[in-house]
């Protein structure tokens, strides 16, 4: 089912697969994350950026969190915060992509990126199924 790990990954099915993994090899988690800091807004200050895959088609809309529509029943939900824990109270901000040095989206997928003001924080991703 969707809540299992039968790879023993660390993640649950639903996550792998949402997150562009493949739920059955346990090297292959879906995991595919980048986080840096660099200057996405164009105010010269360095804000703390994410790169995620997720569904082809998935939009968000900015927030604490930022929040996906439904997409191949699956809603994503990216939260920041300043310092652990990720309480969720930070504006996430979607932006271009930023995907130098990351490996080719497959098929279905789509990178997506995230920052939030100033260059330190933490990011917390979420994959659940659509209501």
């Amino acid at each position: 089912g969707q809540g299992d790990d039968p790879d023993g990954g660390g993640g649950n099915n639903l996550y792998e697969f949402g997150l562009g993994g493949t739920p059955l090899d346990g090297n292959d988690d879906g995991s595919l994350l980048n986080a840096f800091s660099g200057d996405v807004a164009g105010d010269t200050a360095e804000e703390g950026i994410l790169t995620i895959l997720v569904r082809s088609g998935a939009t968000f809309t900015d927030g604490a969190p930022a929040v996906s529509d439904p997409v191949d029943g699956i809603v994503y939900t990216v939260s920041a915060e300043g310092t652990l824990p990720v309480a969720g109270s930070t504006t996430v901000t979607e932006t271009t992509p930023v995907t130098d040095g990351l490996p080719p989206a497959p098929a279905g997928y789509e990178y997506v990126s995230f920052y939030i003001d100033g260059p330190e924080g933490y990011f917390q991703v979420t994959v659940a199924s659509a209501p």
